[in-house]
């Protein structure tokens, strides 16, 4: 089943990568990661055109006067006066509207996200399909079972894990280090504790509000580097493989 289940995601072509319909997942899920990120980079390129970043409905030029045909009647909003809305309607310019949408979005996030840490079936996952080209990355992101991972890859090499419990109990890890045998200690008192291992899968038992470092023995007892979230309002336009995503602020 897994190699019909691949088959069928390399069978879609480039020109099936829809923001609504996409392999984009599946081949994260499947390990599947150079196919990932070819999918969602062709998503990204062809669909995200609107300045705010939205994607665009079918539109592969975003430079023509109208975008698409389907846009509903959003660009003719109904007129409000003195807090009531009317059935008066006004009109706006089309190429604005092109049923902006967040499907698109949505999809690139939790793709970006499959690839870096999976953890669907209980079992934390860490960089499962990490593009060959990306030989550095990192992540803090939330695992099934109340859990934050936070993990670094340097030089196609995982470093140790840090892993927070919020609400305790089982903690399940696959051993992202093949052969070499796990060890978990306790961040706050420096205790270890106790790992068991079966078919792979590490496991150990936590504790709530405490964290983790998981690393092989022998290893230095290191925690991971991680990019801390940027708070703020968003200031400027950013732009990924020549697309803009967002607009400058004029008010």
């Amino acid at each position: 089943m897994f190699g019909v289940a691949v088959d069928t995601v390399l069978d879609v072509k480039p020109g099936g990568f829809m923001f609504y319909l996409s392999p984009a997942v599946a081949s994260a899920r499947l390990g599947l990661g150079d196919h990932a990120l070819k999918v969602i980079t062709h998503i990204t390129k062809e669909s995200q055109v609107l300045p705010q970043g939205f994607y665009t409905e079918d539109s592969l030029t975003p430079n023509a006067p109208v975008y698409s045909a389907n846009r509903w009647t959003v660009d003719t909003p109904a007129i409000i006066r003195d807090g009531r809305r009317t059935k008066e309607r006004a009109q706006l310019l089309s190429e604005w509207f092109d049923m902006p949408s967040l499907e698109g979005g949505g999809q690139l996030m939790a793709t970006l996200n499959e690839m870096l840490l999976q953890s669907h079936d209980g079992v934390i996952r860490v960089f499962p399909a990490l593009p060959a080209a990306w030989r550095d990355a990192s992540f803090k992101l939330r695992a099934v079972g109340a859990f934050v991972v936070a993990a670094t890859c340097k030089g196609g090499e995982v470093q140790p894990l840090r892993v927070e419990s919020l609400k305790g109990g089982t903690c399940r890890i696959e051993n992202p280090w093949s052969q070499e045998q796990i060890q978990v200690q306790e961040l706050a008192s420096g205790r270890p504790a106790p790992v068991k291992t079966e078919a792979g899968i590490a496991m150990f038992e936590s504790k709530a509000g405490s964290a983790y470092l998981v690393f092989p023995i022998g290893r230095a007892a290191t925690e991971p580097e991680f990019p801390e979230p940027r708070h703020g309002t968003n200031q400027s336009p950013k732009t990924w493989n020549g697309n803009r995503i967002g607009m400058m602020r004029f008010f």
